[in-house]
């Protein structure tokens, strides 16, 4: 197995590893902050609330692995755009560390619980998404015209994108927002799976 498919494979399981912690982490965290009173059951619910910490923390490091990893395939055809998505993923990835650890902070300053729930609410609503879209688009781009993947999937990506840049910029309510996001998601989780089985495509360059 040549290193480009080995390569192709650990991009494509860190894509699923952080849609997962992504998702199932922000849930845990989201679950216990949205109670009634959490802080009179927060230190109750504290096993789930650290899981979704470390889930959120491996997302964040699985952001920059995928960063990492694509640097030098992009960088083959344009070192600009190459600067250009590791800088986005790794704001996306100083993000949601910093999303990640607000929940810490609010069991340790009790009285500013509040302003630390919305700090991480922008934080997960605005600044993740953006740092996210922008790196995204850089890398649906790069994918489309150099066909390493096919272009069916750069296609849906850019849609996908797209929605969640509206989802960001509306703020729509639970429902609508799933609906918004879910094409990224299953765009994400394909693409993983992809370059899991089948790696790049470099017939057509």
């Amino acid at each position: 197995m040549n290193s480009e498919k080995i390569i192709a494979r650990f991009i494509g399981a860190l894509f699923l590893i952080a849609m997962f912690s992504s998702l199932v982490g922000g849930g845990l965290i989201e679950d216990v902050l949205s109670k009634d009173n959490f802080l009179d059951t927060i230190y109750q619910s504290a096993t789930q609330l650290n899981a979704g910490v470390i889930l959120e923390i491996v997302n964040a490091i699985s952001v920059i692995g995928i960063a990492i990893l694509f640097y030098p395939i992009i960088k083959i055809k344009n070192e600009s755009l190459a600067i250009g998505y590791v800088c986005f993923r790794i704001l996306e990835s100083i993000f949601c560390l910093a999303a990640a650890v607000i929940p810490l902070a609010i069991i340790k300053l009790n009285s500013d619980a509040e302003m630390l729930i919305i700090i991480r609410n922008t934080i997960a609503s605005t600044l993740i998404p953006l740092g996210f879209s922008l790196g995204a688009l850089i890398l649906y781009f790069f994918l489309y015209t150099t066909k390493l993947l096919p272009r069916f999937i750069s296609i849906w990506g850019f849609i996908a994108v797209i929605l969640i840049m509206i989802l960001n910029i509306f703020k729509f309510d639970m429902s609508i927002g799933m609906f918004l996001a879910l094409p990224i998601i299953l765009n994400e989780i394909v693409m993983g799976i992809w370059l899991i089985t089948k790696g790049f495509n470099r017939s057509d360059n």
